[in-house]
């Protein structure tokens, strides 16, 4: 078993402890994206900041996933977990987004080059910019 398959596998016995769901592509079937978007979480201690993305679908679900970069000899490289449900989020209101991530401590940021069926992307050209706000108005398609 390749070690991103062991990767995987441990994240879906997690997620089965915890009631959910892995996927590798969350709108695989059919279900259009509201938006997508990353996050970064600060923690309280010296082990830094975890970060990552949202993916909200048009059934108001909502998937995250972990996300990182891998900078050497100035190339970058995303990796990403596979998608897993995010069973706090329970609103049908995608315009509250930003409030209830801010109460979950999450900073909201463009999201990372890794396309949303993938599992990384690159390596590019140079180090990654510094993380840019999220703008969730722009991003929503409004009737």
């Amino acid at each position: 078993m390749s070690e991103d398959d062991q990767r995987l596998e441990a994240q879906r016995r997690v997620a089965a402890f915890r009631g959910e769901e892995v996927v590798l592509d969350p709108l695989e079937g059919g279900q259009e994206l509201i938006f997508r978007c990353g996050w970064v979480y600060e923690t309280n201690s010296e082990r830094g900041y975890f970060s990552g993305e949202f993916l909200l679908r048009s059934d108001s679900q909502l998937f995250t996933r972990s996300v990182w970069s891998l900078s050497s000899n100035g190339r970058t490289r995303w990796e990403a977990s596979a998608w897993t449900t995010d069973k706090r989020w329970t609103s049908e209101d995608a315009g509250s987004f930003p409030v209830w991530a801010g109460e979950h401590l999450y900073s909201l940021v463009n999201p990372s080059p890794v396309p949303t069926n993938q599992r990384a992307a690159g390596p590019f050209d140079g180090y990654p910019d510094q993380a840019k706000p999220f703008d969730l108005e722009s991003a929503i398609d409004r009737p």
